[in-house]
């Protein structure tokens, strides 16, 4: 391997760690916005708007919260890697939303499950690692890109 590959690989990994942590966190403050709404208007019925706006609000925080983390890490363009990782994330979660809405709880034991106690790990942390290491790698391939179109 050389140093190139070995420093991207490295990159990946990093972006991988950083996404599942960024994941899980802002699926838990989504989770606790929805639970003060609750306590602060509870609604007789089952409030669409704000599951919507909470699954809305689950990548813009994991965004916000992976790019401090890559800047951290030093990897390079790092905002635009974590701008990726939004688009990325809502690429993967989309088919496993409606996955999980396709499937009866009782199937797989309510794996696909999005609720507490382990439904940040289906709808948080996986598809949020998996999402920003693939936003660091085209991150690093825009930027690889403008670096080598400015030096010619």
């Amino acid at each position: 391997m050389d140093k190139s590959s070995e420093r991207l690989s490295r990159c990946v990994l990093v972006g991988a760690g950083v996404g599942a942590v960024a994941g899980s966190v802002a699926y838990f403050v989504a989770q606790g916005v929805g639970w003060v709404v609750g306590q602060v208007a509870p609604s007789p019925d089952a409030n669409i708007g704000l599951g919507l706006a909470m699954m809305a609000l689950t990548p813009a925080i994991a965004g916000l919260v992976a790019w401090p983390g890559l800047r951290w890490q030093r990897v390079p363009g790092a905002g635009l890697s974590s701008v990726w990782a939004v688009i990325f994330f809502y690429v993967l979660l989309l088919p496993l939303r409606v996955l999980m809405s396709a499937l009866d709880g009782s199937v797989a034991g309510g794996l696909f499950d999005p609720a507490p106690p382990l439904g940040f790990v289906v709808a948080g942390a996986v598809p949020m690692a998996i999402a920003t290491a693939l936003g660091v790698v085209a991150g690093r391939a825009i930027a690889l890109r403008k670096r080598t179109a400015s030096t010619t």
